[in-house]
């Protein structure tokens, strides 16, 4: 029961899908993740990049890395929920 109330505070708390500060749609432009579509069975086929990933960290190693995927990663997994599964 606990882990359910931390949960419902985190979910209070979470910043709404589709406030994207600049440096998370800068990182989401750069191609370090995209949707390549579906597999055989119809799953969302999701891929990182992690060369362009480096690189973006090697222009500012000094940027709070973590949020900025934790940013990409809501929206990104957010649009797939909404748009990209079936129901059932």
């Amino acid at each position: 029961i606990d882990k359910v109330f931390k949960h419902l505070n985190w979910l209070s708390i979470m910043p709404p899908v589709g406030t994207m500060t600049k440096r998370a749609i800068r990182f989401l432009h750069s191609g370090a993740f995209y949707i390549c579509g579906r597999d055989k069975d119809f799953r969302p086929c999701f891929v990182m990049d992690a060369v362009r990933m480096s690189g973006l960290y090697k222009i500012d190693p000094n940027e709070d890395w973590a949020a900025v995927l934790q940013e990409c990663f809501i929206f990104l997994w957010q649009y797939i929920k909404a748009v990209m599964f079936l129901p059932g």
